[in-house]
């Protein structure tokens, strides 16, 4: 039987100490990082339906074939008139889950030109 002693206790509770200041260190980076996540998430839903061929084009496929997996990835569109707009959040979201290829210099470039419209 191992006996208990002060320098012991001392060791255990540096140790747990240590072990708290790590977990409450990650709690406040993981709480950093979801709020950076929810801002970026609403700076995308601001930004306003993208055309059909910038929609493409950040998929790297031709307008065509995004007509045809539209609705497969579930994606959402407007109709003004004859021309189709995307809505950018559920494009995203489908590269994420379903680890489509797209260009992130598209991507930079619609973000980049909507940043500097003026906001009503």
């Amino acid at each position: 039987m191992e006996t208990i002693t002060l320098e012991y206790l001392s060791r255990k509770i540096e140790s747990l100490q240590e072990l708290t200041l790590s977990v409450l260190e990650l709690l406040k980076t993981e709480k950093k990082n979801e709020k950076r996540r929810k801002e970026e998430k609403e700076e995308l839903m601001e930004i306003p339906p993208i055309s059909k061929t910038l929609a493409a084009s950040l998929l790297l496929m031709s307008p065509r074939q995004l007509q045809r997996v539209r609705d497969r990835y579930k994606f959402k569109w407007v109709k003004h008139g004859k021309e189709t707009h995307y809505f950018l959040l559920p494009i995203l979201t489908a590269i994420g889950q379903f680890n489509l290829t797209w260009d992130p210099a598209v991507f930079e470039k619609i973000k980049l030109s909507y940043q500097n419209r003026p906001r009503l």
